[in-house]
C-alpha cells in the first residue's frame, strides 16, 4: 500500500501548529468554567438586562491592558474588559475575557484536528487581579469616556457577544483575539472608527506590528521570520492594525476616548527597552515609574544574545564555505551544517505552509527557500557524476531562491531578506569550490 504523504504532512502541520498556537497566544490558560464563574456570568447578563437608565451614569466601563510575559504563552500580552455597577471590587465588579482556553488534553486533541475554539469568561474584578498580581505581568485600566447612550450600545452588544460565543469562538491571531473583540465593540458603540496612531518611518503590516514582541523570544522570532507569508506584510489600515493589547490602548488614547487610567499592578517581569518604548505612548513619566518599577524590572538581554549568537553561525558558516586558502579544507562541514541546518528549517516551512489553513501561513514563499531535499547535501559526492547532480541541484535551488525574491515583488510581497541573505550566498559558494578534496585536487590539476 502506497503511503499517504498529504496525510502525513496534514499531521505534521498540525502537531506543529499546537506548538506555534499554544506559544502565541495572549489569552489566559484556565481550566473549564467552574460552577462560581458560571454564575458570575449569569449574574453579569441579568445585570445587563434589568439596568435601568438612571444607573447608566454610575456604570464604568474599562479597558484592561496587561502586559507582556517572558515565555512564548505570555509574550504579546492581553486585553480584556472591567465593568463596574456599584462599588469597586463589590459583588457587581466584572472582569470580561474573551482570549481564555483550557490548555488540557482535550483542546489540544481539538486543535490537532482543527476544531480548538477559544472562550469568553466572566468573573469577579477582585479574582482576575489576584491572578495577573502573582503572574507579575502587570494590570493597567483605562476607563472609557461613554455617555449613557454609548454605554448602553455597548453593554448590550457585550452581552450579545457572550451569548453567541456562549460554546467559544475559532480563534485567529489578527483578526479574532482578545484585542479585536473590544476595539469592535468600542467602535460600535461610539459611532467611530479607532486608528492606530503610528510614527511616519512604521511599517503598516501586521508583522511590524508584533516584532517588538517576537525579538523578545527566539522561537518566536524565528518562526515569524520563517513562518509568516504575504498576509502579515500587506499594508494595513484603520481598525486592521489594531490586534494587540497595548496599540488598542493607544488607540482609545488617540481617539479621546479614556476618563481616567489607574493602574492596579505594576509589571514585574523582564523585559527589553522596545517594550517599554511601546507603553510609553500612554503613560507618563509618573505612570511609566509606577507600572515599570525601578529595580522590579531587569531588561532582558537574553533573546537578543540567542539571535546574535544565531546570526553569528549563519556568517561563520558561509565564512567557512569560501574557496580560498586554508578555507577550503572546512567546506565539507560547512555544507553538512547546512544540510541539516537548512533541511530542518525547509521540513519546518513546508510542513506548515503545506498543511494549515491560517491566513498568515498558508501562502509562504519560503519553502522556495529552504527545502527539505537539502538533507541530501549531508551525503558527500563520492565520484565525478555525484558532484555533478549536486551542481546541478545548487543551480536549481538558486533558481529557486531567485523565483522566490521574483515572485515576492510581482505576485506576494514577502519579507525574505534574512532567510535569502543566507541560502543565497550558501549556494553560490557551493557551485564555486570543491566539494570534497579530490574535486579540489582535480580543480587544480586541470586549472594547472
Amino acid at each position: 500500500m502506497r503511503p499517504n504523504v498529504s496525510g502525513l504532512w496534514l499531521r505534521v502541520a498540525r502537531s506543529a501548529l499546537a506548538v506555534i498556537l499554544l506559544s502565541g497566544l495572549p489569552g489566559a490558560a484556565l481550566a473549564q468554567e467552574p460552577e462560581w464563574e458560571n454564575v458570575s456570568r449569569r449574574n453579569f447578563l441579568n445585570t445587563i438586562r434589568a439596568l435601568p437608565e438612571n444607573r447608566l451614569a454610575a456604570t464604568h466601563v474599562e479597558i484592561v491592558t496587561v502586559g507582556p510575559g517572558t515565555t512564548v504563552t505570555t509574550a504579546f500580552g492581553h486585553s480584556a474588559l472591567r465593568v463596574r455597577f456599584g462599588e469597586p471590587y463589590g459583588p457587581e465588579d466584572y472582569y470580561v475575557d474573551f482570549g481564555e482556553y483550557d490548555a488540557s488534553f482535550g483542546f489540544l486533541v481539538s486543535l490537532l484536528t482543527g476544531d480548538a475554539r477559544f472562550r469568553t469568561n466572566v468573573i469577579p474584578t477582585q479574582s482576575a487581579q489576584e491572578f495577573w498580581d502573582r503572574t507579575g505581568r502587570g494590570m493597567l485600566n483605562s476607563e472609557l469616556d461613554l455617555d449613557r447612550r454609548e454605554k448602553r450600545v455597548f453593554l448590550e452588544g457585550l452581552a450579545r457577544a457572550l451569548e453567541t460565543m456562549q460554546d467559544g469562538y475559532a480563534y485567529d491571531n489578527y483578526t479574532s483575539n482578545c484585542v479585536t473583540f473590544v476595539r469592535d465593540l468600542i467602535m460600535e458603540a461610539t459611532g467611530r472608527t479607532l486608528i492606530l496612531p503610528l510614527d511616519p518611518t512604521d511599517a503598516s503590516t501586521w508583522r511590524s506590528r508584533v516584532v517588538a514582541f517576537s525579538n523578545e523570544n527566539l522561537w518566536l522570532w524565528g518562526n515569524e521570520i520563517l513562518l509568516f507569508d504575504y498576509n502579515t506584510d500587506q499594508i494595513r489600515s484603520g481598525p486592521e492594525m489594531i490586534f494587540l493589547a497595548d496599540d488598542l490602548t493607544a488607540a482609545v488614547h488617540a481617539a479621546g476616548l479614556v476618563r481616567a487610567q489607574r493602574i492596579d499592578v505594576p509589571h514585574r517581569m523582564s523585559h527589553h527597552t522596545a517594550i517599554r518604548e511601546r507603553f510609553a505612548r500612554f503613560l507618563d513619566e509618573r505612570e511609566m515609574a509606577v507600572f515599570f518599577p525601578p529595580g522590579l524590572n531587569q531588561f532582558n538581554d537574553g533573546p537578543y544574545l540567542a539571535r546574535l549568537v544565531v546570526c553569528s553561525f549563519a556568517v561563520l558558516l558561509l565564512v567557512l564555505m569560501i574557496p580560498a586558502g586554508p578555507l577550503v579544507r572546512t567546506r565539507p562541514l560547512a555544507i553538512r551544517a547546512f544540510a541539516l541546518w537548512g533541511g530542518i528549517m525547509g521540513l519546518w516551512v513546508s510542513a506548515i505552509a503545506f498543511g494549515t489553513t491560517f491566513q498568515f501561513m498558508d501562502e509562504n514563499l519560503l519553502p522556495l527557500v529552504f527545502c527539505p531535499v537539502d538533507f541530501w547535501l549531508w551525503k558527500r559526492p563520492k565520484n565525478a557524476a555525484e558532484i555533478r547532480r549536486r551542481r546541478y541541484y545548487a543551480c536549481a535551488r538558486i533558481a529557486m531562491v531567485f523565483l522566490a525574491l521574483l515572485l515576492s515583488i510581482v505576485w506576494r510581497p514577502q519579507t525574505l531578506t534574512l532567510p535569502v541573505s543566507f541560502a543565497l550566498p550558501f549556494f553560490i559558494l557551493y557551485l564555486s569550490g570543491p566539494l570534497v578534496r579530490s574535486d579540489r585536487r582535480k580543480t587544480s590539476e586541470s586549472s594547472s
